[in-house]
């Protein structure tokens, strides 16, 4: 159905590492998962690139390059999860609003049509529950598909979503009411299996209150000692968008005094991050530099934007070197354990 939506449809399928996003036909239909739980690469990798150029320079004035070429793309990314929608949310907000609006990222949006689907295999890591999510959609998507006994349930949430519906009216039934109430029952069962495996976890206060006022704990420094400045857990993250600009010789033409300008992905756990002129450096120590992505996390952005720049997707747990449970640090720091 999807295939004649976009000219480039992107789909879960099930890799040796995990569920990996890849084009449609790339792969056996049977390879194909709706349903188990997010891809390993996070959604904000279609839209706000690893590594972008965003400029050619000198001219008579400096070429900025148009995002124009993402008109053409009109793609499709089915499998989003809810964790990742979420993130797509705050991406928005840092990206789109305010005086200056990122052409590359509002051009990846606009042609972009995004399928949602529900979670249906939750593993230790996944925490969305923790953050006051649910693992399935109900707004902010184009479509969403749900697993249901012999077929799936499609649902239209935006124009678009309802015109590719539409599109396919003679391939699709209407909904009964047992169709639904078969989703609600799923939809419980995993979100119930979350909260489950969440345990204890659940502090009594909220989480921009535990980390405000646990600023002198000693946590930090503890849970740091297992921190290797890796910074995999902010490249994976569905929400971190720091960046650096660097310029370079030109990568094409390779002109005598043509330069390009790179956009890159950068982090806050790199020791160099926060380093100003003259080379002062306020987050000189791992310990600073963990602290401030727990800050970073669930101060600074629900402050500015009202939600957590945290999703519960796990990532972080996931790929850590030293292991470290971002959920284990907040149960620390609220006493819970000694």
């Amino acid at each position: 159905m999807l295939a004649g939506l976009g000219r480039y449809v992107y789909l879960p399928w099930c890799s040796p590492s995990g569920l990996r996003y890849s084009i449609a036909g790339e792969h056996l239909a049977e390879e194909v998962i709706w349903g188990g739980i997010k891809p390993v690469d996070p959604l904000k990798n279609f839209f706000f690139e690893p590594r972008t150029r965003v400029a050619v320079y000198p001219s008579w004035r400096p070429e900025v390059l148009s995002p124009a070429k993402m008109a053409d793309l009109q793609r499709v990314i089915a499998g989003v999860k809810r964790c990742d929608l979420q993130a797509l949310d705050l991406l928005d907000r840092v990206f789109l609003e305010g005086d200056f609006a990122d052409p590359f990222y509002k051009a990846a949006r606009e042609n972009t049509l995004i399928v949602t689907t529900d979670c249906s295999g939750p593993i230790s890591s996944c925490s969305c529950v923790l953050m006051g999510l649910d693992p399935f959609c109900e707004k902010d998507f184009d479509l969403n598909v749900s697993e249901i006994t012999g077929g799936l349930l499609l649902e239209a949430g935006s124009r678009r979503g309802k015109e590719a519906i539409d599109a396919y009216r003679g391939r699709t039934k209407e909904v009964e009411t047992f169709h639904l109430a078969e989703r609600e029952e799923r939809r419980r069962r995993v979100r119930d299996a979350i909260v489950e495996m969440s345990g204890d976890f659940p502090p009594e206060e909220p989480y921009e209150d535990l980390v405000k006022e646990g600023i002198d704990s000693p946590v930090w420094g503890k849970c740091a000692e297992a921190c290797v400045g890796c910074a995999a857990c902010t490249l994976i993250c569905p929400t971190c968008h720091c960046f650096l600009l660097y310029d370079q010789p030109e990568g094409k033409s390779r002109v005598k005094g043509k330069y390009e300008r790179i956009r890159a992905w950068d982090s806050c756990q790199y020791p160099a991050f926060a380093r100003v002129a003259g080379g002062a450096n306020p987050r000189m120590s791992a310990q600073d530099r963990f602290r401030h992505r727990y800050f970073h996390k669930f101060v600074d952005i629900k402050e500015a934007y009202g939600i957590y720049g945290c999703t519960g997707c796990g990532r972080c747990i996931d790929v850590c070197m030293g292991r470290i449970d971002m959920r284990e640090v907040l149960w620390e720091l609220s006493g819970v354990k000694a």
